[in-house]
Protein backbone atom coordinates (compact mmCIF):
# COMPACT_ATOMS: atom_id res chain seq x y z
CA UNK A 1 0.00 0.00 0.00
CA UNK A 2 2.41 2.48 0.75
CA UNK A 3 5.09 2.06 -2.64
CA UNK A 4 1.42 2.24 -4.60
CA UNK A 5 0.65 5.16 -2.23
CA UNK A 6 4.14 6.76 -2.92
CA UNK A 7 3.99 6.21 -6.80
CA UNK A 8 0.67 7.64 -7.12
CA UNK A 9 1.22 10.74 -5.04
CA UNK A 10 4.48 11.35 -6.57
CA UNK A 11 2.80 11.30 -10.03
CA UNK A 12 0.36 13.38 -9.23
CA UNK A 13 2.73 15.96 -7.91
CA UNK A 14 4.78 15.81 -11.13
CA UNK A 15 1.87 16.38 -13.03
CA UNK A 16 0.29 19.29 -10.87
CA UNK A 17 4.27 20.53 -10.96
CA UNK A 18 4.38 20.44 -15.02
CA UNK A 19 0.73 22.25 -15.43
CA UNK A 20 1.89 24.68 -13.21
CA UNK A 21 4.72 25.25 -15.39
CA UNK A 22 6.89 24.29 -12.40
CA UNK A 23 8.01 20.85 -12.35
CA UNK A 24 10.39 21.22 -9.83
CA UNK A 25 11.81 17.45 -8.20
CA UNK A 26 11.84 19.61 -4.89
CA UNK A 27 7.90 19.71 -5.32
CA UNK A 28 7.67 15.73 -5.41
CA UNK A 29 10.31 15.01 -2.89
CA UNK A 30 8.22 17.18 0.00
CA UNK A 31 5.30 15.48 -1.63
CA UNK A 32 6.96 12.03 -0.65
CA UNK A 33 8.26 13.09 2.44
CA UNK A 34 4.93 14.01 3.80
CA UNK A 35 3.60 11.10 2.68
CA UNK A 36 5.88 9.18 4.37
CA UNK A 37 4.66 11.49 7.70
CA UNK A 38 1.38 10.52 6.74
CA UNK A 39 1.61 6.42 7.33
CA UNK A 40 3.77 7.30 10.40
CA UNK A 41 1.41 9.23 12.07
CA UNK A 42 -1.13 6.79 11.03
CA UNK A 43 0.68 4.30 12.60
CA UNK A 44 1.23 6.04 16.07
CA UNK A 45 -2.30 6.70 16.10
CA UNK A 46 -3.29 3.22 15.30
CA UNK A 47 -0.75 1.63 18.04
CA UNK A 48 -1.63 4.68 20.46
CA UNK A 49 -5.53 3.27 20.45
CA UNK A 50 -4.23 -0.43 20.73
CA UNK A 51 -2.85 0.40 23.80
CA UNK A 52 -5.93 1.90 25.46
CA UNK A 53 -5.06 5.79 24.47
CA UNK A 54 -8.00 7.62 22.70
CA UNK A 55 -10.56 5.90 23.29
CA UNK A 56 -13.89 6.92 21.69
CA UNK A 57 -16.42 8.58 24.33
CA UNK A 58 -14.10 7.51 27.51
CA UNK A 59 -14.44 10.99 28.47
CA UNK A 60 -18.09 11.00 28.53
CA UNK A 61 -18.05 8.23 31.29
CA UNK A 62 -16.39 10.11 33.89
CA UNK A 63 -19.41 12.70 34.06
Amino acid sequence: TKESTYTLVEKAAQKAAERAGNPSPHIVSFVATEAEAGFNNAKTNVGDYLQGEGLPKQLDKED
